[in-house]
């Protein structure tokens, strides 16, 4: 069970800005170029919240992918 969860993650170190990192996965995720900006700003202001909840509370950061993906959805 443990090997099938590990070969499933994916690790994504934001080399660059992390906004620069949101944005070139919203470039790829076929969200219409009409609504992409303000899904994009959204999503980015509940990174901010969340990381900052975390970062108070004394946890590592760390943000699901169902986290954002239920996140992108209700944005969407």
């Amino acid at each position: 069970m443990a090997l099938k969860i590990i070969e499933k993650f994916e690790y994504k170190k934001c080399i660059e800005d992390y906004t620069i990192t949101v944005r070139n996965e919203f470039n790829k995720s076929g969200i219409p170029e009409d609504i992409i900006d303000p899904i994009y700003v959204g999503i980015i202001g509940w990174i901010d919240i969340k990381v900052t909840k975390m970062v108070e509370a004394g946890q590592p950061i760390a943000i699901s992918l169902e986290d954002y993906q239920k996140q992108l959805r209700a944005l969407y």
